[in-house]
């Protein structure tokens, strides 16, 4: 919106305006040296209005903490704001370009280097179970080799074989690096850098629902396999990553439809898209993630032209997930592998969250307010 508007919906001068963009809270479209020109972000302006309007009631502020609200947790380890996302600092896109799975857990876990290749055979594990099951089963199998409390070479140590623990029940496959692993136990080993780029993507996105619960089972003192069970549990939600599998089963739906408008004839059909396509609260200008997978994946011409569709549909750009449907659609692989690559990759972040929940000391536990029930 022009600075007229954004200043009226803001209800202060022109001049205050310019200074909440000079100070970062309102982001301005114009060029960089000069905050007056052209045009403003309207979710940076209604993010602005809502944090301002939780200050003022904070009781009414303490009930929408858990829901996109204000942070309840400080890190040091992923940090999203402005369009960006970054680990420790660095921007995930550049890392993208060049680092594997093991280069960026050794940075989320703040350490200077890592012995990947010591490990221990992986525990057999019964046939037929669905991905995230077969994946808890392993750790819970895998030993507990370190305390809550002990030195960090022995919690790292540990952390690595339960990636390779975890790799394994995903692919079939150990070994290194990672993608590589992956690449292999799915058949696929023409493309697994582009595997390896999508891992270093999904390895951290700060404190979302499986995250949240990986440091609530951590601040308990529960071992690193517990912590990374409590992140495959919360994962399996259909709110979570169950978005991910709705989104690939909705596509492959509408795609399996004939006539010249399958998108319109699934709505007509009285459907609902799940909320998992396209969009994300913490970007409102696209998830940059989706982005770069999408602009890096060849997407056969009916998928392509679906994704269109779904964007003039839903005045929004892609999510996530459907960038890893196209991701395992391009390569002819199961849909469910788009959410074994998710959890793989996001492993390396739920150990750097539980490490940090640990060093803090920290139990959370939250308080309730009572209601009545009428």
């Amino acid at each position: 919106m022009d600075a007229n508007t954004a200043a009226r919906m803001l209800g202060v001068s022109l001049t205050t305006l310019y200074a909440y963009v000079s100070r970062g809270l309102i982001r301005n479209a114009g060029p960089a040296d000069d905050p007056r020109a052209r045009w403003y972000v309207e979710g940076d302006i209604k993010a602005y209005l809502a944090r301002k309007q939780r200050q003022r009631r904070p009781r009414e502020a303490a009930r929408h903490v858990l829901d996109w609200g204000l942070p309840v947790l400080q890190t040091a380890i992923t940090r999203i704001e402005h369009q960006h996302l970054q680990y420790r600092g660095q921007d995930a896109l550049t890392l993208a370009t060049h680092a594997s799975l093991e280069d960026t857990a050794t940075l989320l876990w703040d350490t200077p280097a890592l012995d990947w290749s010591r490990t221990s055979p992986c525990p057999r594990l019964p046939t037929g179970l669905p991905t995230l099951q077969r994946a808890i089963v392993a750790l819970a199998l895998a030993p507990v080799s370190a305390t809550h409390s002990a030195p960090l070479v022995q919690q790292h140590a540990e952390a690595i074989q339960l990636m390779h623990t975890l790799c394994h029940a995903l692919s079939g496959c150990s070994g290194l690096p990672f993608h590589v692993a992956l690449a292999q136990g799915w058949r696929r080993p023409a493309h697994a850098e582009l595997l390896r780029q999508a891992l270093v993507l999904c390895a951290d996105h700060e404190l979302n629902a499986s995250t949240f619960a990986v440091r609530v089972a951590a601040s308990t003192g529960a071992s690193l396999a517990a912590c990374l069970q409590a992140g495959l549990a919360t994962l399996s939600g259909p709110r979570h990553g169950g978005l991910t599998l709705a989104a690939g089963e909705t596509v492959t739906t509408i795609l399996n439809m004939l006539g010249a408008d399958p998108l319109g004839q699934y709505l007509a059909q009285g459907h609902v898209l799940p909320a998992g396509l396209l969009g994300h609260p913490l970007y409102p200008d696209g998830d940059p993630r989706a982005r770069y997978l999408l602009a890096r994946i060849t997407s056969d011409p009916p998928f392509a032209q679906l994704v269109d569709q779904l964007q003039a549909q839903l005045d929004d750009l892609p999510s996530l997930d459907l960038a890893l449907v196209s991701l395992v659609r391009s390569l002819a692989l199961p849909l469910d592998h788009a959410l074994r690559l998710f959890a793989m990759g996001r492993c390396a972040g739920w150990i750097a969250h539980a490490l940090e929940q640990r060093a803090t000391g920290q139990l959370i536990r939250p308080r309730a307010e009572f209601i009545r029930d009428e």
